[in-house]
């Protein structure tokens, strides 16, 4: 895509002490300045098939930009500020593929609609947004070292593997009773060849080895080395399913469920493992229980199975790894997934097993009304300040219900009196779903690219940082008597929400969201994840530091976790160079005439899916 660089040549006007500008020939520069009160004014050529579109665009009813016909076929487009560019960029972007493509349907207006699409609410792209982080996570298939340990210990770890999974994990999703699965365990002639205790030690292998290590290897915290412990727990699982892909049973169906909850396989076989699980399901008539259906335990256990299926199918199709649901009724079927009967306890359960169905039923039913909720935001013109209103309140009452529908020990006021243990756990964690599920909601009714706030958007963001703040209040609280229970993709969601929140010029809102960020960063460097370098955690760090402490990096972490560096394997810094490596100054001064950096002024914008395009900013503005 050719270069567009923005500058008195072709329009634009920079009221500024020094401002920066590209080299152009004087005459020109002259030519090019007239008086003018608007900002920004870009005079833009289109071509003869294009002309009807642009006259379109001053008809539509907005007051982010105006468009005057010149003469010799051109038009003038005038915009207030930087926001208003990129919204008017975007969509002649979005008109442009819509001419191509011809998708636009007859008797409708193709302009209309793109340009109404940009005041639509578009989901966050980065995947831990909106599910589990685990499923996203960069795929470590192929480590790049080898343990020569791995086959002694081998039993050693699926044991500690499997006991920790019962003791730390069942109780959140008893898809088996924790006395079934003892039973089935006991049972097992060499559990290095069984599919469903193998994928039991691949998902779980990285938590026993960073939180309960054996003694024989207390001393190991390598990355590296666990990278390549939890693939090759991978190999063994795929080649025990390889010899019963054809052999339908529940554990063979828990198995696929389990594996594809691990980041050591890439998305599309994550899809076929699916497609495998929900085969297995059919042949063997597993499907949901109907509402207020008296259930026997193997009815009610075919019923939790059916809904851990459920779960990977509404990552996978919500992700786009499987172009749709593959289950009856569909993961999107929203109304009716609301009337199936969702998990709850049977006469096999141990007490924690009992509320953690319970637990689970609660959190499916507040991710369902989520997704549903989410698609009228979707739909929502986010100019229509009455309908925003109206499904503002929507939003919070529905989880105000939701949260009143709770038995009386998982509501919120029920954790003060909680004794530690996993009860205490459980009721965290779904005062945690529900800080979770209303800020993703209320992250919808922000602004896609302007910076500016309606009184309704300033309400939800600062509601949206409060839950946000809470739901990391209650982790640390967890961390107290649980350890183990980090969870960081579930905090990198937080963390991203406030992360976002330091964008609005509001000292309200850039206040609370740092103190936030601070709480994060606490808990994130007390986390035992940052001894072996968690790709997550340390990432979270950085930003976390990047954002409140400038020149401050994460390597600093990594000395506060008993790991040293060595300053002579450091490479020494760049110098600085007139070209960055961003290209973002590339043939242009550095320096104004009185030798003063010109990027104390200018802080250019980087951009996605914009082209090469360089903006330049009017110095009393930061639109960053």
């Amino acid at each position: 895509m050719a270069n567009l660089i923005l500058g008195p040549h072709n329009g634009i006007r920079i009221n500024g002490t020094h401002p920066r500008r590209p080299k152009t020939r004087r005459k020109l520069l002259k030519d090019s300045e007239e008086k003018t009160e608007t900002t920004e004014c870009v005079p833009l050529t289109v071509h003869q098939k294009q002309l009807q579109t642009v006259q379109r665009l001053n008809s539509f009813p907005s007051q982010l930009w105006c468009v005057e016909s010149t003469q010799n076929g051109q038009y003038r487009i005038t915009m207030d500020n930087m926001s208003d560019m990129m919204t008017f960029i975007n969509a002649l972007g979005q008109m442009e593929q819509n001419s191509s493509l011809h998708t636009h349907r007859s008797g409708e207006n193709p302009t209309v609609n793109s340009i109404t699409n940009v005041y639509k609410y578009h989901a966050a792209t980065l995947p831990y947004m909106n599910f589990h982080s685990e499923l996203y996570a960069n795929a470590v298939w192929k480590p790049t070292v080898e343990w020569p340990k791995f086959s002694s210990m081998l039993l050693t770890l699926i044991d500690d593997c499997f006991h920790y999974y019962m003791e730390c994990m069942n109780h959140y999703y008893p898809v088996m009773p924790k006395k079934t699965l003892l039973q089935w365990y006991a049972s097992l002639e060499d559990p290095s060849k069984d599919p469903l205790a193998l994928s039991i030690s691949t998902f779980w292998v990285r938590h026993v080895l960073i939180h309960h290590p054996p003694a024989t290897l207390r001393h190991l915290h390598d990355g590296k080395i666990l990278d390549a412990i939890q693939c090759k727990l991978a190999s063994l699982t795929r080649d025990a399913l390889a010899d019963c892909f054809d052999v339908p049973h529940p554990q063979h169906i828990l198995a696929l469920c389990i594996l594809n909850m691990t980041a050591v396989i890439p998305i599309a076989q994550k899809a076929l493992y699916h497609t495998m699980a929900v085969r297995m399901a059919l042949s063997l008539d597993i499907k949901p229980l109907r509402h207020q259906h008296t259930a026997s335990d193997r009815e009610e256990l075919e019923n939790r199975l059916w809904w851990y299926l459920f779960q990977i199918d509404h990552f996978l199709h919500e992700s786009r790894a499987i172009s749709s649901s593959m289950l009856q009724p569909s993961s999107d079927n929203h109304n009716a997934l609301l009337q199936l009967q969702r998990p709850g306890p049977c006469s096999l359960d141990e007490p924690e097993e009992s509320t953690g169905a319970v637990v689970w039923g609660n959190i499916l039913k507040i991710w369902i009304m989520r997704c549903r909720l989410l698609k009228k935001i979707v739909d929502l013109d986010l100019r229509d300040e009455q309908g925003m209103n109206l499904l503002f309140n929507e939003v919070t009452s529905v989880i105000e219900q939701w949260t009143v529908e709770l038995p009386d020990y998982l509501r919120p006021e029920a954790v003060l009196n909680t004794v530690h243990g996993p009860f205490a756990e459980q009721c965290y964690s779904i005062n945690m779903e529900r800080c979770t599920n209303l800020a993703l909601l209320l992250h919808g009714f922000l602004p896609r690219e302007s910076l500016t706030l309606t009184v309704l958007q300033k309400r939800a963001v600062l509601l949206m940082i409060d839950n946000s703040s809470e739901l990391i209040s209650m982790r640390l609280s967890v961390l107290v008597f649980a350890p183990c229970q980090t969870w960081p993709g579930d905090l990198k969601r937080s963390v991203e929400l406030l992360s976002q929140s330091l964008r609005y010029n509001d000292s309200a809102i850039v206040t609370r969201a740092k103190l936030g960020l601070i709480r994060a960063l606490r808990m994130l460097r007390s986390m035992a994840e940052v001894r072996w370098e968690d790709e997550i955690c340390i990432e979270m760090i950085t930003k976390i530091e990047l954002v409140l402490l400038p020149g401050h990096g994460a390597l600093e972490t990594s000395s506060s976790s008993s790991m040293s560096m060595d300053t002579s394997e450091v490479p020494e810094s760049p110098s600085r160079s007139i070209k960055i490596a961003n290209n973002l100054y590339e043939g242009v001064m550095m320096f104004d005439r009185d030798l003063r950096p010109r990027a104390r002024y200018y802080n250019p914008i980087q951009t996605q899916g914009m082209g090469n395009i360089t903006f330049i900013e009017e110095p009393a503005h930061n639109y960053s």
